[in-house]
């Protein structure tokens, strides 16, 4: 085919079968489209690495007792939503030769958010009137809070 042939996919669908094929197809996509939404979840695993340490606070009195061991992040269903599973090997002989760390999704979204943000004030921001910078919990209720007293301010 060259350019000054080439005809929409769905056109040429359409023409196919009085339209039944696009039709068909359509529903056919529109179900890979669901099955994969349904698991794609299922199917994410991050291989990265972990390190084990055992102790009490004060910090410093910490040990650890595995560096650097293989570990995967992978997803899972909680009684209430969706969570991450952190599972690495720790080669503690008769004790365990893996260890599991289950957080919620939310939980672990929130941490990564609030990392990526930084030193970033919701409530400085809002007292600037610069849009919001950032998505975490954090922020959001501090830039709510930055608003009322702007607001307050203003009057």
């Amino acid at each position: 085919m060259t350019d000054t042939n080439e005809q929409d996919f769905a056109a040429v669908f359409m023409q196919h079968a009085k339209g039944r094929a696009h039709t068909e197809a359509s529903k056919k996509l529109a179900e890979v489209v669901e099955a994969v939404m349904e698991t794609a979840p299922t199917s994410v695993r991050v291989d990265t690495t972990a390190d084990l340490e055992l102790g009490r606070d004060p910090i410093e009195d910490w040990v650890n007792v595995a560096s650097v061991r293989p570990a995967t992040i992978t997803p899972l269903m909680l009684d209430d939503g969706r969570g991450a599973r952190i599972r690495f090997a720790v080669d503690l002989g008769a004790l365990a030769d893996h260890a599991e760390v289950i957080v919620p999704f939310a939980a672990l979204a929130e941490f990564v958010d609030q990392v990526r943000e930084g030193d970033l004030d919701g409530f400085e921001d809002a007292l600037d009137h610069r849009p919001p910078r950032g998505r975490s919990r954090k922020y959001i209720d501090a830039y709510t809070l930055g608003e009322v007293e702007a607001r307050g301010r203003a009057e």
